[in-house]
């Protein structure tokens, strides 16, 4: 029988994966994580393939996934991977966020979705959020091309979305994905 935990026990650390094929991106990711308490790196690779094989033996709590590789996608990663690690968490990084992407990450069981862009307090944020068993959906490029669109700046264009977040009684992109699909907008 194990040995319940006494209060003063450190809780158990998460174990992750990064699969990123950019170096200096990778590195970036590896410093975040540094900074995120109860995280342990337990592989790193560059590409899908690789991703897969580290997943297998290891068995990790959580991925950090880029959405493209140079031998596949990040998506087809997580359909090779999902069945075989239901629990896995899995947060997709893209500096190419495409406005189906979110739905489609939803239907494949993707926790959290997280522009390249985004600052690193912006990508703590995200990673805490999925590693605690939320979502976190973020794009900060399509805010900034909504903004250039209509010719307002960033921070009017945010407002407005929390706005419309607060009205519909939503928090994020996949609260607003779920409330848009529920009231028969999204096909």
């Amino acid at each position: 029988m194990a040995k319940p935990q006494s209060s003063s026990s450190p809780p158990p650390s998460v174990r992750v994966v990064i699969v990123e094929d950019d170096p200096v991106y990778r590195q970036f990711v590896r410093q975040i994580l540094k900074k995120v308490e109860g995280v342990t790196v337990i592989g790193e690779c560059s590409t899908g393939a690789e991703g897969i094989a580290i997943c297998r033996r290891e068995k990790p709590d959580a991925m950090l996934l880029d959405l493209v590789l140079p031998d596949q996608q990040g998506v087809d990663v997580v359909r090779t991977l999902r069945p075989e690690f239901p629990d896995m968490i899995v947060l997709l990084m893209t500096a190419h966020p495409r406005d189906d992407l979110p739905r489609e990450l939803l239907k494949l069981g993707v926790q959290g979705f997280a522009d390249k862009t985004a600052t690193a307090p912006e990508l703590v944020k995200s990673i805490r959020s999925v590693l605690a068993g939320g979502l976190s959906y973020t794009s900060v490029a399509g805010s900034k091309e909504v903004a250039a669109k209509l010719g307002l700046s960033t921070r009017t264009v945010e407002k407005h979305r929390a706005n419309i977040y607060a009205k519909l009684g939503v928090r994020d992109v996949v609260g607003l994905t779920r409330w848009c699909l529920y009231h028969g907008m999204v096909i």
